[in-house]
């Protein structure tokens, strides 16, 4: 089989897609890292800790210091974390008394439809919007669509999801939740 040029790109396309996947993947986790590291250091570094509240027994505040490993040095503290983070072990949850990971894993289903969910919105919202505004150039209809756009991406997303919210709430398509 004769290799020519154009064969020779597309034999190095996989590969490329590969390496950046990979690089972007390896980004990410030095990302995750370096944030989770740095609100580790900010808690460590702030005064006093959960335990050191008005009233509290000193012996059951050392009892507990010592059961979650913070009576070790920072260094100790960090590599445990690190180690425990790798394998996905977060500890247990205070508040609800049960393992994080398992409280993370009953909520990803959630997540994932809400993605699929905002996903779908946007494809089936901008790709007619971009038709139409690519199709008529100059229009009104093509200046309304690129302003709305435009006053979207320029709002924060926290803004919109709070309006989003009380318009639905407003409207009676959204159950307002009680106590």
């Amino acid at each position: 089989m004769k290799v020519g040029p154009r064969t020779a790109e597309r034999l190095t396309v996989p590969s490329t897609l590969l390496r950046f996947l990979a690089w972007r993947l390896l980004r990410a986790l030095v990302l995750v890292l370096v944030v989770a590291s740095a609100a580790l250091v900010l808690v460590h570094a702030s005064p006093g800790d959960a335990f050191s509240e008005v009233g509290a027994d000193p012996q059951v505040a050392a009892a507990e210091r010592q059961r979650l490993g913070l009576d070790r040095p920072f260094p100790a503290q960090y590599a445990g974390w690190v180690g425990r983070a790798a394998t996905f072990d977060f500890g247990e949850s205070t508040r609800f008394g049960r393992p994080v990971s398992a409280l993370l894993g009953e909520r990803v289903g959630n997540t994932v439809m809400l993605g699929i969910v905002a996903l779908v919105l946007a494809l089936g919202l901008g790709i007619p919007a971009g038709v139409v505004t690519g199709g008529a150039p100059g229009r009104w209809t093509s200046k309304t669509i690129a302003a709305a756009s435009l006053l979207l991406v320029s709002v924060p997303p926290l803004v919109t999801s709070l309006v989003l919210l009380l318009i639905a709430a407003r409207s009676g398509t959204l159950p307002l939740m009680s106590n």
